[in-house]
């Protein structure tokens, strides 16, 4: 069973545009979803730190959940 990679981004993050020609290269299908940083919505809010300085643009999700934070 394979799960499904979703990648939460701004269309302008460099993080982003790296980890897409990553997994481009390696064959691997996911799912991008851009988001309006000026218009944070409640999930992406839920998966921030606590503590965070500023928020992030650029999460893998691995099956639904925010695994890996650049």
């Amino acid at each position: 069973m394979t799960a499904t990679l979703t990648l939460v981004s701004h269309t302008l993050c460099p993080y982003v545009q790296r980890a897409v020609i990553v997994l481009s290269e390696k064959g691997m299908e996911f799912e991008r979803v851009d988001i309006d940083l000026a218009h944070e919505t409640d999930w992406l809010a839920a998966g921030q730190d606590a503590g965070a300085s500023r928020r992030r643009a650029a999460d893998l999700r691995i099956g639904g959940d925010m695994r890996i934070p650049r």
